[in-house]
């Protein structure tokens, strides 16, 4: 906010206390306190004042500070907002010794400006951020004076605020009907239009909250207005986010939640290790997890997460189906649809910096991990050289995604060779070129909902190898592939075994070798090939969908919350 001048003056009282004379908007000329003796005018006037505990005071009208002096005296650790209209007195008013040691003691906010709108939009978002605390209002009646135009309108909207018992509004009973009111935080992420559709057809009423979310993944102010405003007009059961996107690495929405005692639910479907080291300050009694590959459940209760549970990813048979439209695409024997990974190699390579010693350290890495079965690559012993341990501390996050995502390219690569005998259609990025040299078709990638389904109509086999960092999970193509009446031959992964039976449901390479010599016979023996497809399709729609997913999340929530 801007730093204005409203003429003021220092004046000394009688008792020698510095005191502040200001020009009023008429052009009067005003002390704004006691020429007599400040402090032990303001002692006076705040004697009776009694103050809520756990609330936020909001002092209108800083003056020279002896009544925020006195209101101090009475607060016990509460939050305290400080709003004046002119720069210059705030500066007075930090500037004096005595005050700064009674302004270290709290927890305060100054708020400054000509646009009292702007201070209320900062007044409620820092309401917000403390968990919609009760607001008392305390006005310093001679900075009124000066500025009625400015502080009068302001006064008012602020009481409105705090006589709206908004707390009251954000608590209610939870969890008393059958279809529950579901807040999803729309972050446009593709999984989130199959959950609504998925929510909705099972009787529930959804309302979504947009979220724009940068790179830090940090949701906005307006975002933050935007959620409680739909609580209290929804009265949600529950808030369900995917990947914990619209989350703050401060926890203030965690913290909000908690104090209004609203369950919420993230559905991880990417590493949570990787998202969560960043975000420390998330856990909360009203926060279940839920993860789609079981292996993170043990870590992720290991760092304090109470409420974790295995919620493996489905498919939505309204858009995965069979006769999706086929024609848009030529024939295939072997169709492969897949990241080479290139760019995001390079993206983290660029984070990493540290030239040739990074490169190869990240090879190394990635070469071990992905021959090891180790799920996590700290948990791989492999000897480094001193400026390698340096580099890896130092980067450590981002030297793991760096090796994820290149010993997922390695294996990826390696299994996609194998394939090349039988000219597959591969449709991914460009950066296939630098690893196929030929004997493969490479077409650009395909969109997920309109041309993704249509694609696996057609492939004769339709192949699949898992990113690294799932070792033991399972990815979205081992159910959509079935979905649309597909044939799937995927890498073994132990957590199919619950999904799917292997060898009558799902047939399964373990191991690079296996490759040429399954897909030799699968495109030789049709009927086997449609006999395992019909049954996979049969399996996928009676237990894989997201309707199962989201009626399992539900009733755990119900559990845990009813």
């Amino acid at each position: 906010m801007p730093d204005t001048c409203c003429g003021h003056e220092v004046i000394t009282a009688r008792n020698g206390s510095p005191v502040l004379r200001v020009t009023t908007e008429d052009s009067r000329r005003i002390t704004l306190h006691s020429l007599r003796n400040p402090q032990h005018e303001a002692r006076c006037r705040c004697a009776d004042l009694v103050i809520p505990q756990k609330s936020i005071v909001i002092i209108v009208g800083a003056g020279s500070g002896y009544h925020i002096e006195a209101i101090l005296e009475k607060l016990n650790h509460e939050i305290v907002v400080i709003v004046e209209k002119e720069f210059a007195i705030l500066r007075h008013l930090t500037a004096r010794s005595c005050m700064r040691k009674q302004l270290e003691k709290n927890q305060l906010f100054f708020l400054w400006g000509d646009d009292p709108e702007k201070v209320v939009s900062h007044v409620s978002r820092i309401q917000v951020r403390f968990g919609m605390k009760r607001l008392v209002v305390l006005e310093h009646e001679p900075s009124v004076h000066a500025f009625p135009s400015y502080y009068q309108p302001l006064l008012s909207r602020l009481r409105t605020i705090a006589a709206t018992n908004i707390v009251s509004k954000l608590r209610y009973d939870k969890f008393k009907k059958t279809s529950l009111s579901i807040i999803i935080l729309h972050s446009r992420y593709y999984l989130v239009p199959e959950i609504i559709r998925a929510l909705r057809s099972l009787g529930h009423h959804v309302h979504t909250t947009i979220i724009a979310t940068g790179t830090d993944r940090t949701g906005t102010p307006e975002m933050l207005e935007g959620i409680i405003k739909n609580i209290v007009h929804y009265q949600p059961d529950f808030v369900l986010t995917v990947n914990h996107l619209g989350f703050d690495r401060e926890g203030i929405l965690t913290r909000f939640f908690t104090d209004i005692e609203l369950p919420y639910a993230s559905w991880y479907v990417d590493s949570p290790t990787f998202i969560l080291e960043d975000f420390q300050e998330q856990r909360s009694t009203y926060l279940a997890l839920f993860v789609w590959d079981r292996d993170y459940c043990e870590d992720l209760m290991a760092r304090g997460f109470e409420r974790v549970f295995f919620l493996p990813l489905a498919t939505d048979t309204g858009i995965f189906k069979k006769n999706s439209s086929p024609q848009k695409f030529p024939g295939a024997a072997v169709g492969f649809v897949g990241n080479s990974g290139e760019e995001s190699i390079a993206i983290n390579m660029h984070k990493i910096g540290g030239g040739t010693l990074a490169r190869n350290l990240v090879e190394r890495l990635a070469g071990v991990f992905a021959a090891s079965p180790c799920r996590s690559l700290r948990d791989i012993s492999i000897r480094l050289e001193p400026e390698e341990q340096i580099l890896l501390a130092t980067k450590q996050k981002v030297i793991e995604q760096a090796v994820t995502w290149r010993a997922s390219q390695l294996y990826r690569v390696a299994c996609v060779r194998k394939l090349l005998k039988f000219n597959p259609i591969i449709h991914g990025d460009a950066g296939w070129t630098k690893h196929l040299h030929g004997g493969a078709q490479l077409l650009p990638e395909l969109n997920y909902y309109d041309e993704l389904p249509q694609f696996y109509c057609q492939c004769a086999i339709n192949f699949n190898t898992t990113s690294l960092q799932m070792k033991n999970g399972m990815n979205q193509r081992v159910f959509d592939v079935p979905a649309c009446g597909g044939f799937l031959l995927t890498d073994y992964r132990a957590q199919l075994e619950e999904a799917f039976q292997i060898g009558r449901e799902v047939i399964c390479y373990h191991h690079v070798e296996e490759i040429e010599e399954l897909v030799g016979y699968y495109l030789k023996h049709e009927s086997d090939r449609q006999k395992i497809a019909r049954a996979a399709h049969e399996r996928v729609v009676r237990d894989h969908t997201y309707a199962h997913r989201l009626n399992r999340l539900v009733t755990t929530m119900r559990q845990l919350y009813g």
